[in-house]
Parts: structure tokens; C-alpha cells; sequence
């Protein structure tokens, strides 16, 4: 992989900002990852032609067929011409609205990870010609995400003179989904934004935006990501702002398939291709450019209340409040390939998480390390687990009722392995195993989020301090990655440990008694 060093001096100047386009979008999957959650160009203007053709009227059907053709020939800007004129500006909206005002529930988390990955590029401000909230949703400060709707002048003005924007945002480009009546698809909206001409926007509204868009195109360099260079009268700015300064501007970059590397084509724009052979080399590609991002002084996120070195590769939490819980909820529902869990007892991982990790386990391999409640066994039958009960003040035996809990979670997952809704395997499948060590930390590896914490006397769990690890990446020389690879080593000790057990082979006997919170031991 070649990564041009104008690229890399962007990124660690914070003179980047990424421009994301449908291709990105369209890497997000269904809840049941059978297709793409959106659709594409060509897609949404066919289901159009399919729901004109359905009205059953002889003119629509008409339209249909034209539609079709131009589709084929890729004049597809007129082909949404025709479609939002046939069907009429109330059906049309409606029509954009059921296929991209979609709820984040609908989306399998786990293949939002490329999004996620362009928010680590070190820029606050993100443009995108995308209509839907995938982009909201794959921000790591969800809190703080501003958005711009084609205009907001106040905003731009300040980002025209500071060059970035202070707080996470997204510039809807063409408009967004939530505003459906003012989103860009056809010529006519083209024309409000780009005008006629080079330089003058048709709508004196959008004014402002068109006068942002040459200055970023002046001043900062854009990163295209999932945009095909296809989009005429957007190449016609870029063209414009480059023959202003004789071609001496500020060089773009673009994330483009060897086959649409036009070497010449995208010189006359200004833009230097990063190539890929396979889509699978994406994710790779955005992580190599990651490590380009200088280190940031930490970000302070009163609400929330953590602090963030992202060339570290920490969140540093205060306390586990409604901060970490998102992000440690996004990790577990967006898991991919793994999950790495020591902890007690898993009360509320439990109570709230129990159908994901039987779902996740078709395409995931899920390690959960609990405490064993017979451990230790000294003479007046007191157990670890009880004096943690101690320690934390909670009812006596409910630390043996909440692992013995977990014994019913593993009978479901048995269940739907038997029933052939889930095939085990090395990369797949549910393991529960207890522990007879002593419990120092509380650990979740999901993928390549590792979230750990100590267990601390008299200290509520709320307010106990716990890192958020991002890694391992390659070639990163960072704290992150070393905390990362020493907690991993922790686990996998604990896991292999002669003394940990399956929780499957455990006595029915043993379980009733935990499940009663009482104490169990053969030889009583």
C-alpha cells in the first residue's frame, strides 16, 4: 500500500477533511446482514421506475421505461427528474423517506465500523453527499455532533476563518433525510446549489454553502471516500477553483479500485488516487492513514465526563456513567469477530445483552470468565464471592444467584446449536467458564475496543475510573496498544488457568444451591 506523503503531511497538518459518498453508505448492512441498508444510485431510481410502474397508469408506465433507459446510461440525475415530476412532490418525499429515514435499530452496528474509522482521520468537520444518519451514528461524541443542512451560515463563516470546526460535525452536502423537502436529488436542486455557471450559486440561498465549499476546496485538502468522481456538476467546482489559481492549488486525495485509477483525469482535478485492489483492504488502509493524526491534547467531554488521547488510543473514564455505557453498548451490539469477558457476575450484561450474545455467536467467538462460587473453600464455608457480596453490600448469595443465572444463558445457547441455528467453530460460538483466581479487573474485549476497570472497597461502580483501549494497531508504538496486549494476555491466562471450569460441567445440583444463594459443597 502506497500512501502519497502529501496525504500523510495533511493529516498530521489537520488540513484533511473527508468527503464521504454513498460507496461508504452502502457498506452498512441489515440487522440480518442480508443486504445493504441503503440503497444505491442506480437502485433507488429503478424502485422508483417499479413504483411508478405499479400506480398502473399507462403514462406512468411510460416514465418507468424511460427511466430504466437513462439508468442505463447513467444519466441518472435526469432519470430523478423524471421520477420526483411523475410522482409528485408528496409522493416523492415519501418515497426518499422509506428508503433512507431508517432507525438506527434496523442497521447491523458491526459494519459501521468503516464509518467510525473515518471520524479517527483527525478532523472535526466531515462532508458528505449522503442524504441518511450513518455518519451520526458512527461518531464517537454523539453528544457534541452538530450537522449542516446544505446552509448554515454562522457556522461557515466561522470554519471559513478557523479552517475546522471545534465540535464534531457533518455537513449534509446535497441535504439530509430529516429536511426531506430540502434535499438535492434532481436537476433542478443541482442547479439552486451549483447555478448555471462556476461560481454563483442559482439559489441566493445556498450562497453560503457554495462559498464554504470553494474555500475548503481552496484551503484544505479533501479525502474522497466512497465517491465515485462521477458527480458532473460538484467536478465542475473543483475544476473551477483550479483553473482560478492556474492549477497550483491545494492537492485532493481519493480512496478509489486500481480499474478507476484515471491517472490523467484526476490530475486536471487536483487529485491524487490511494489505491486498493480489494474492498476488504479498506478498513486497513484507514487505520494506516490514522496514525498520521498528531497527538491531540485531551478532550475534555464535561457530560460525559472522560478524556481522550486519541494518538494514545485511550478514553480515560471518570466513572461508568452514561459516557462509557454508550460506547461500551455500541461495542458489544456492533460486535464482529470477538468477545473477551473477566468479570463476576454480569448482572446488567446479562439482563440487557443476553439475545445479542446469542445472535452475535453466529459469526463470533464469545469468552465469558466468571468468578466460581465455591472458590475459595476455607473452613467456615465462606466463599471470594461472598465477601465481595461484603464488600459491595449486596444481599447475601447474590453474587452465586447471578452466575448461576448465566448457567440458563448457556442451556439457550445449547439449545439453538442443537436446533442448528447456530454452527460452532473456532471463529463462532459461546464459552462460559469459571474462575479460582483473585478478581483484580473487570475486562470487555470487544473486537478492538478493550474496556478495563479495577474492583475497588467501598467504591460504587459508577464511580470507578476505567480506560477504553483502542487497538492493536500495527506499526503504533502507543500506551494503547501496550495495555491492550498486556490485559489480552491477562485473559487468556485466566481462560487456560487449571483451575478455571465450563460452566457447562458444573453439578445441577451445585447450580439449584447458587441459584437459592446458598452455598454448596458435595462433601455437606
Amino acid at each position: 500500500m502506497h500512501i502519497p506523503r502529501g496525504l500523510k503531511e495533511a493529516i498530521q497538518n489537520r488540513r484533511i477533511v473527508p468527503f464521504v459518498g454513498a460507496g461508504f453508505a452502502r457498506a452498512i448492512k441489515k440487522k440480518d446482514r442480508s443486504a445493504p441498508l441503503f440503497p444505491s444510485w442506480k437502485e433507488l431510481l429503478l424502485d422508483a421506475a417499479i413504483h411508478l410502474r405499479d400506480d398502473g397508469r399507462a403514462t406512468q408506465a411510460d416514465s418507468a421505461n424511460i427511466i430504466e433507459a437513462m439508468v442505463r446510461r447513467n444519466d441518472l440525475v435526469q432519470a430523478a427528474r423524471i421520477a420526483a415530476q411523475d410522482m409528485g412532490r408528496r409522493d416523492w418525499i415519501e418515497f426518499l423517506k422509506h428508503k433512507f429515514d431508517v432507525s438506527y435499530d434496523e442497521a447491523d452496528a458491526a459494519t459501521l465500523n468503516l464509518l467510525r474509522k473515518v471520524w479517527g482521520l483527525g478532523s472535526n468537520l466531515i462532508v458528505t453527499t449522503n442524504y441518511d444518519r450513518s455518519l451520526q451514528w458512527a461518531c464517537p461524541n454523539l453528544q457534541d455532533l452538530a450537522h449542516w443542512d446544505i446552509v448554515a451560515k454562522a457556522e461557515q463563516i466561522t470554519t471559513q476563518r478557523d479552517g475546522n470546526t471545534k465540535r464534531p460535525t457533518v455537513w449534509h452536502l446535497h441535504g439530509r433525510i430529516d429536511n426531506a423537502n430540502n434535499i438535492i436529488v434532481t436537476p433542478d436542486g443541482y442547479a439552486d446549489l451549483y447555478g448555471t455557471s462556476n461560481d454563483t450559486a442559482g439559489n441566493r440561498a445556498f450562497i453560503a454553502a457554495l462559498d464554504t465549499l470553494h474555500t475548503l476546496i481552496r484551503t484544505q485538502s479533501l479525502l474522497f471516500l466512497g465517491f465515485s468522481l462521477q458527480d458532473k456538476d460538484f467536478i465542475k467546482q473543483l475544476l473551477a477553483v483550479r483553473q482560478i489559481y492556474d492549477g497550483a492549488g491545494v492537492r485532493h486525495f481519493a480512496l478509489l479500485p486500481e480499474k478507476e485509477n484515471r491517472d490523467k483525469t484526476l490530475d486536471e482535478m487536483g487529485i491524487t488516487a490511494v489505491t486498493y485492489s480489494d474492498h476488504s483492504e479498506i478498513p486497513e488502509i484507514l487505520e494506516q492513514l490514522s496514525l498520521f493524526v498528531p497527538e491531540a491534547s485531551p478532550v475534555f467531554v464535561r457530560a460525559n465526563d472522560y478524556v481522550v488521547d486519541r494518538e494514545e488510543g485511550l478514553h480515560v473514564f471518570g466513572g461508568r456513567g452514561d459516557g462509557f455505557f454508550k460506547l461500551y453498548d455500541e461495542a458489544i451490539t456492533g460486535l464482529n469477530t470477538r468477545l473477551d469477558i473477566f468479570s463476576l457476575k454480569l448482572r446488567r450484561f446479562r439482563r440487557e445483552h443476553t439475545e445479542t450474545i446469542l445472535g452475535a455467536a453466529k459469526r463470533s467467538k464469545i469468552r465469558i470468565a466468571l468468578i466460581d462460587p465455591k472458590f475459595p473453600l476455607p473452613e467456615d464455608h465462606v466463599s471470594l464471592a461472598s465477601l465481595r457480596e461484603r464488600e459491595e453490600r449486596s444481599a447475601i448469595g447474590s453474587v452465586r444467584e447471578d452466575v448461576a443465572a448465566w448457567k440458563s444463558v448457556h442451556d439457550a445457547y445449547r439449545s439453538r446449536v442443537e436446533a442448528g441455528e447456530i454452527v460452532e467453530s473456532e471463529t463462532t460460538g459461546l464459552e462460559i467458564r469459571l474462575y479460582n483466581i483473585l478478581p483484580t479487573v473487570n475486562l470487555f474485549c470487544a473486537d478492538d475496543s478493550l474496556f478495563v476497570g479495577p474492583y475497588l472497597l467501598d467504591v460504587e461502580d459508577r464511580n470507578t475510573p476505567t480506560f477504553l483501549l483502542r487497538g492493536p494497531r500495527k506499526g503504533s508504538d502507543s500506551i494503547s496498544n501496550d495495555m491492550f496486549m498486556a490485559y489480552n494476555q491477562h485473559f487468556e491466562a485466566v481462560w487456560n488457568d487449571k483451575g478455571t471450569r465450563p460452566i457447562a460441567i458444573v453439578a445441577p445440583e451445585e447450580i439449584a444451591a447458587w441459584r437459592a444463594g446458598k452455598y454448596y459443597s458435595a462433601a455437606i
